[in-house]
């Protein structure tokens, strides 16, 4: 009786758990867009901020959903552009029983020549409460850029960004501002002094509260470097980054003397490729562990860009990142995915996975839930493109393994796979990528009557393969190994 007890009480327990569910949600949209940032509710909901436009439509419109766990929208927000300026929200935060966007405006209007941040105040149920703006000085500035990051005090938000300098030779430059959670304006710090011009990709506030370690890049050496500022953004020392990255960077504290850094770096053997990866390192610079992903051999990609770092629930790290993005921005003609990588604390890969299809998807944000799935946010278009301003936002909320179990009404079929290969229908080449958590595997094609028709050895992670022998038709493939990959799926020849 007793083990029939013990069973029941942890049965009850378990059905306590929060349930962990995945979805996929397109927001159908006849706008170009740019998703930018999203956060979670105590309830478990999502709430995320993005802009868009039409085409020949010069006004932006700025956007909040609050979607819940299952993938429907409960609540929505937006807003069209004045006449005036361009408003783009970049951050948004829960506070005080509410919400706070934040956001830069450039002027439009020739007759207007300050540019601004400004913050907008939301209750629960996304009504405007209030709205704030902070006008940069005309004499130093023209127009901010669209990177920025928010931290909060005990008592204050900091926005930091970078704006472009009223100077000839248009430099650009790190700036924060305080702001007090009811809207006044603290302080002001500019780094003046950033010549080369330097962008700041993301901060984070070390434990003496006057100084902070910013990661930067130098747009003339196209360097990534560790600014070390005081409380006024004045320069107290800059350490390059190593393994020559460059720009995109996304940080993540580990404690007050270790972090992590995921972004893009320069390829070491040619010098030229871009890709992903992480570094793990201490403060002052010294490199303690890095992950470097590398089979992508197209320099013209932007595999970092808008890169996400986030805690998994069991202490390891999770990036996200966007792979075979040929143009940023843009629609483009050959399918792109949204990459998902697990790693150790000390940066070994433990899974990789490409969540996607015949279509391009890119990842804008990504956050690890309350119930421990990961929720991505991001945009998708077909290929080949219908409109090169129809583009929708899209939610795809994964299990904690990074799997996609339920697509809801997606238009097109998004799976999640450690393989890919491509192009789909194929001429006389194809290219097969698969996860580097292995070195080997094994491509198999069978015709519809299930008889092997070609097979070769994949012997690295990125491998082009010569198909020209093969008739026109339609074939199964399979992409395989002992160690437990195993991807199968449907091959067209033209």
């Amino acid at each position: 009786m007793k083990k029939y007890f013990l069973f029941y009480c942890f049965f009850g327990l378990v059905s306590l758990l929060p349930a962990q569910t995945s979805f996929v949600l397109q927001i159908d949209s006849s706008k170009m867009c740019y998703p930018r940032d999203l956060l979670f509710t105590p309830s478990g909901n999502i709430v995320f901020c993005a802009i868009a436009w039409e085409m020949g439509n010069q006004y932006y419109s700025n956007y909040i959903y609050e979607v819940n766990n299952i993938g429907e929208i409960v609540n929505s927000w937006s807003e069209r552009n004045s006449t005036e300026y361009y408003f783009e929200c970049t951050r948004i935060i829960e506070k005080d029983n509410g919400y706070f966007l934040f956001g830069f405006g450039d002027p439009f209007n020739a007759q207007i020549d300050q540019p601004l941040v400004f913050m907008k105040k939301f209750d629960q149920q996304l009504n405007e409460l209030d709205h704030f703006n902070y006008f940069l000085d005309n004499n130093l500035y023209t127009s901010t850029h669209h990177v920025s990051r928010l931290v909060v005090a005990d008592t204050v938000f900091r926005y930091y960004s970078s704006a472009y300098r009223n100077v000839a030779d248009i430099n650009i430059s790190p700036f924060s501002l305080t702001i007090s959670f009811d809207g006044e304006l603290v302080a002001e710090s500019h780094d003046l002094n950033a010549i080369p011009p330097v962008i700041l990709y993301d901060l984070i506030e070390t434990q003496n509260p006057t100084a902070s370690s910013a990661f930067v890049m130098k747009l003339d050496q196209l360097k990534g470097f560790i600014y070390n500022y005081d409380k006024n953004l004045s320069l107290l020392s800059a350490i390059q980054i190593p393994d020559d990255f460059r720009m995109y960077f996304t940080s993540l504290r580990l404690n007050d003397s270790v972090f992590y850094l995921s972004g893009n770096y320069r390829e070491p053997v040619t010098f030229t490729n871009q890709q992903v990866g992480v570094l793990k390192m201490k403060t002052d610079g010294t490199l303690l562990n890095d992950y470097l992903f590398n089979p992508l051999a197209d320099s013209t990609s932007y595999p970092a860009y808008y890169n996400s770092l986030d805690y998994a629930a069991d202490g390891n790290l999770i990036l996200c990142s966007s792979y075979g993005i040929l143009n940023q921005f843009m629609p483009q003609q050959a399918p792109s995915f949204i990459c998902l990588y697990k790693l150790s604390p000390d940066l070994d890969l433990i899974w990789q996975r490409y969540i996607g299809g015949e279509a391009n998807y890119e990842a804008y944000s990504m956050r690890v839930a309350p119930d421990s799935g990961i929720v991505i946010l991001g945009k998708f278009s077909k290929v080949p493109p219908q409109s090169y301003y129809k583009q929708e936002m899209i939610i795809i909320k994964t299990n904690k393994d990074g799997i996609v179990t339920t697509t809801g009404q997606h238009e097109i079929e998004i799976k999640t796979t450690e393989a890919i290969l491509y192009p789909n229908p194929a001429g006389e080449k194809i290219t097969v990528d698969f996860s580097q958590l292995y070195n080997s595997a094994t491509l198999q094609l069978m015709d519809i009557s299930g008889k092997t028709v070609f097979r070769t050895q994949l012997t690295s992670n990125r491998q082009t393969i010569d198909i020209s022998a093969l008739p026109a038709g339609t074939y199964l493939y399979r992409i395989s190994n002992q160690k437990g990959l195993e991807e199968t799926g449907k091959l067209v020849v033209e």
